[in-house]
C-alpha cells in the first residue's frame, strides 16, 4: 500500500489541480481582508444588543435574567459580557476572528471545501478516461489500490487546508487587527470563557472533521456512480446546502442528531449557533456518529471497489 500512496502523491504533487486551487483561494482571501474595515467594536455590540432586544420585544432586564434557551438571548448575553469587561470580541474583521473560522463553514470556508471534493471525485474522471486500468495492472490488490487512492486524497487535502492556514496566519495578523485574549460563550446556561488562541485551536480542529466527512462522502459516490459530474454535484449539494436544508425541516431533535448533515458543522462561528450548539448536542456523540458515518462511507468504498467490473 505504501507504494501505491507513493505512485498516487506523485500524480498529484505534478498536477496543476492544487496550484490552482491555492491560487485561487488566497485571491479570495486578501479580497475578504482587504474588505474588512475599522469599526468601533462597542457600538457595533450595544447597536446588534438593541436589535435583539426590538426582535425579542423584551427589556435588557428581562433578557439578562432570562433562562430561554435561545440563540438570540445567548449572543446577547455574550455581547454583553465583552461590553462589561471591555474586552474586544474575536470578530470576523479580527485577526483571531478571521482564523478562528477560516475553515468554518462560513466565508473562505464555502470556497475551500469544493477543492478536497475536487481532488476526491478525481478517481471518478480516471473511471471516465479508461485510466483505471492501468492502476489495476499494478501488484497490490484492490483493497490496497482503493487504500493508498483515499490517504493521498486526505494527505493532499491537509496539506492544501495547512498551506491555506498558514498563508492566511501571515497576511491577516498584518493586515487585520487584534481581538481580546479572552473569548466568551454560553455553557449551561452559563457564561464561560477561554484564551481566544485556544478557541482558534479547537475551531480550526473541529473544522477538519466537515472535511473528512465529505471527502469520504466524494469519494464513495466516486466509486459508486463512476462519473465527476455525478459524485461531484451530489458532494457539493450535501456539503454546500446540507446543514442550510436540514434546518427547514421538521424532525425531532433526538433523530436530527443521527443525520450526518444536521451535525457535522461542529465549529462556532461569529453571530450564529450551528444546529449543534442550538440543540445542545454532546460534542462527544456527535464526533462518534460522524466517524461512524466516515467508517462507514469508507468500507463501502473499498467494497465497492473491491467487486465491480472494470
Amino acid at each position: 500500500m505504501i507504494h501505491a500512496m507513493k505512485a498516487e502523491n506523485y500524480k498529484f504533487i505534478h498536477s496543476k489541480t492544487w496550484k490552482i486551487a491555492l491560487l485561487i483561494c488566497t485571491i479570495f482571501s486578501i479580497f475578504i481582508m482587504l474588505s474588512s474595515s475599522k469599526s468601533d467594536w462597542k457600538k457595533e455590540l450595544l447597536d446588534y444588543n438593541e436589535t435583539i432586544e426590538k426582535d425579542l420585544g423584551m427589556t435588557s432586564e428581562e433578557i439578562e435574567h432570562s433562562k430561554k434557551e435561545n440563540s438570540q438571548i445567548k449572543q446577547w448575553k455574550v455581547n454583553t459580557a465583552y461590553l462589561t469587561s471591555n474586552k474586544r470580541a474575536a470578530t470576523q474583521n479580527t485577526f483571531q476572528g478571521y482564523m478562528s473560522s477560516l475553515l468554518a463553514l462560513k466565508m473562505l470556508g464555502l470556497i475551500l471545501v469544493v477543492f478536497p471534493i475536487l481532488f476526491a471525485v478525481q478517481i471518478a474522471k480516471e473511471y471516465e478516461t479508461g485510466t483505471i486500468k492501468y492502476m489495476l495492472i499494478s501488484p497490490h490488490s484492490r483493497i490496497q489500490l482503493a487504500m493508498g487512492k483515499y490517504l493521498t486524497i486526505l494527505f493532499a487535502s491537509f496539506l492544501f487546508l495547512l498551506a491555506i492556514f498558514a498563508i492566511n496566519f501571515f497576511l491577516s495578523y498584518f493586515l487585520l487587527e487584534k481581538s481580546s485574549d479572552t473569548f466568551f460563550y454560553m455553557s449551561q446556561g452559563q457564561i464561560t470563557s477561554m484564551n481566544v488562541y485556544g478557541f482558534m485551536l479547537k475551531n480550526t480542529l473541529l473544522s477538519l472533521v466537515y472535511y473528512l466527512s465529505y471527502l469520504t462522502l466524494a469519494f464513495m459516490l466516486s466509486l459508486l456512480f463512476r462519473s465527476t459530474t455525478v459524485s461531484l454535484s451530489l458532494s457539493l449539494f450535501c456539503a454546500l446546502l446540507g446543514t442550510q436544508l436540514i434546518g427547514l425541516i421538521n424532525i425531532p431533535i433526538r433523530f436530527k442528531q443521527l443525520l450526518l448533515i444536521a451535525i457535522v458543522d461542529l465549529t462556532h462561528t461569529e453571530n450564529s449557533l450551528s444546529i449543534v450548539e442550538q440543540n445542545n448536542y454532546s460534542l462527544l456523540s456527535c464526533l462518534i456518529i460522524i466517524f461512524i458515518y466516515v467508517g462507514l462511507f469508507l468500507a463501502i468504498s473499498l467494497n465497492i471497489f473491491k467487486r465491480q467490473d472494470i
